[in-house]
């Protein structure tokens, strides 16, 4: 860490450079008491210098070339020894911000912010879809010199589910500066907050990335006040017991065994063996074991955070967790990506999810050996794929990953896995030509479905078997209970299959046929018996 950022006195509010992005107009109720427009006053109110604030507002002003202008033209007023805050609302895409006439960029925003602020550290608020993306930006393999930590109200790729309750990042947020009246909150503390009111109030996953070495523990990531005022107990980051908070439909009942996915409230530090911190936030989990004294249950988790890959042990109390159900996620799934899947599958090949994304490789694709990178699935364009002469039904079958190749260029290409020649992955066993598929073409397609389906940690189940043949089924779009039939897994077509691709949760899925007509496959939590 900088010398000069131990020294320096950040929590002054005359330190502070706010760029605010406000593309808020679909949600006017209490946008001025606890939404961007209050959090803007609040800057003021502290005592940030107004020339020291931008409000880039609503669809006049939000296109993506005006909020980029805006955003250099700020960044020249900066100077060192300052942070800057940079809020932005409003609808959220995997790549960028939904401003008007395009998206802007997050790759484009982090770039800017890196080259032109003159400060040491970044602070980023965001309350959108998809809005855990933009920490991909932030850290390696790009080149960063700024502390930086971005507290984002949902996963990379994933849909925020706050209808109804648009502001709770904000308001979360708002109600950590109103309680740092003397100058003592730590962010840390306010991540606690803002996680939990995430989870439990819109049952979402708040994404915060904290850069490595950066300390989100120290009290001056939020302006001390320029004067002492006194907060009602209801603008304060007071939060009861976790447990007893904890809905009655999100708790983790005796269903929830060993293999099982839940969440897991991690505090916040270092998690060993591991030596990087990790800030606080609702975590996925696997249950390792069960071990039951009266009437409670104790379990073992294998947590891991999404975002760093960093993955751990712990042993805590059942009542302390939250279902995957309650957590329903779906992914913001590429244009044209379950028809690939579909496409592949009649080809007799598979999209692999189980090699983890940035493995370095080396391979062949047809014009000699290649070095890159595996990509994550979500980034490819599988509408130019479709349209391409690759989708073909030649040889190699089997496996296949998308890599982004190392040449200049960034091409991404769909690559057999046998093709790689370093590392070396064993994968199912496929024919090799066309003379050993033949008259069992359908066989190896639902077989190559099927292998793709298991290499995302999902298994197909028949919910008749499992539960009867009346159920109710959860739709996590609408968050509503649906009647529903079980269908033949052995008899559902490629379509619906490949439908498991919205969904995030791993486990156990079902074929069902909802009351609407939709046919898919969904996860087995999501299904109950009809009473």
């Amino acid at each position: 860490m900088d010398q000069s950022i131990m020294t320096t006195d950040y929590g002054a509010p005359e330190s502070y450079f706010v760029f605010l992005v406000g593309h808020n107009e679909e949600w006017p109720e209490n946008r001025v008491e606890e939404g961007d427009i209050a959090l803007f006053n609040e800057y003021l109110a502290v005592g940030v210098p107004p020339s020291q604030l931008c409000f880039v507002k609503d669809n006049r002003e939000c296109t993506n070339t005006n909020c980029q202008y805006r955003l250099e033209q700020f960044l020249q007023t900066t100077r060192p020894q300052s942070t800057l805050v940079f809020y932005y609302g409003g609808h959220g895409q995997p790549n960028g911000f939904c401003t008007r006439k395009a998206q802007w960029k997050y790759q484009q925003i982090c770039t800017t912010i890196e080259n032109q602020f003159q400060g040491e550290r970044v602070l980023f608020l965001l309350d959108c879809c998809a809005s855990g993306n933009l920490a991909h930006w932030l850290g390696p393999p790009f080149y960063v010199t700024k502390e930086y930590i971005s507290i984002a109200n949902s996963p990379p790729f994933v849909v925020a589910s706050n209808e109804g309750e648009e502001w709770v990042l904000s308001n979360s947020f708002l109600r950590g500066m109103r309680s740092n009246g003397n100058g003592n909150v730590r962010l840390e503390q306010v991540m606690d907050f803002l996680t939990d009111r995430i989870a439990l109030v819109l049952g979402d996953q708040a994404t915060i990335f904290v850069g490595d070495g950066v300390d989100c523990t120290r009290t001056d990531w939020i302006p001390r006040r320029s004067r002492q005022k006194y907060i009602p107990v209801s603008d304060t980051i007071l939060w009861d017991r976790l447990n007893e908070n904890i809905p009655k439909d999100a708790r983790v009942s005796s269903r929830w065994g060993i293999g099982n996915y839940v969440f897991y409230k991690h505090p916040g530090g270092v998690c060993k063996p591991n030596t990087r911190y990790l800030p606080p936030g609702w975590y996925n989990a696997k249950i390792l074991s069960e071990t039951f004294f009266n009437d409670d249950c104790i379990v073992d988790l294998l947590v891991e955070c999404t975002v760093t890959g960093v993955e751990w042990t712990v042993q805590v109390p059942r009542n302390q967790l939250m279902n995957d159900s309650y957590m329903a996620q779906l992914w913001m799934v590429p244009k044209g990506c379950e028809r690939t899947l579909q496409q592949l599958a009649k080809n007799f090949k598979y999209l692999d999810f189980s090699i983890p994304p940035d493995t370095i490789v080396v391979a062949s694709d047809g014009g000699g050996l290649r070095s890159g990178r595996i990509l994550d699935w979500r980034y490819f364009d599988y509408e130019g794929y479709l349209d391409s002469d690759g989708c073909s039904r030649d040889p190699p079958f089997g496996a296949h990953v998308v890599i982004e190749w190392f040449d200049g260029d960034e091409t991404r290409t769909l690559v057999p896995v046998v093709n790689i020649s370093f590392p070396t992955f064993d994968v199912p066993s496929f024919p090799q030509s066309f003379d050993d598929v033949n008259g069992m073409e359908e066989t190896w397609s639902r077989k190559a479905m099927l292998m793709s389906i298991e290499s995302s940690g999902k298994v197909v189940c028949n919910a008749k078997d499992m539960i009867g043949s009346k159920l109710r089924a959860f739709w996590p779009e609408d968050e509503e209970w649906y009647d529903a039939k079980p269908l033949d897994p052995d008899n559902v077509s490629l379509k619906i299959l490949s439908s498991h691709i919205q969904f995030t949760l791993k486990g156990a899925y079902c074929p069902l046929w909802y009351e609407d007509g939709e046919r898919h496959l969904s996860p087995a939590f999501y299904v109950k018996r009809k009473r």
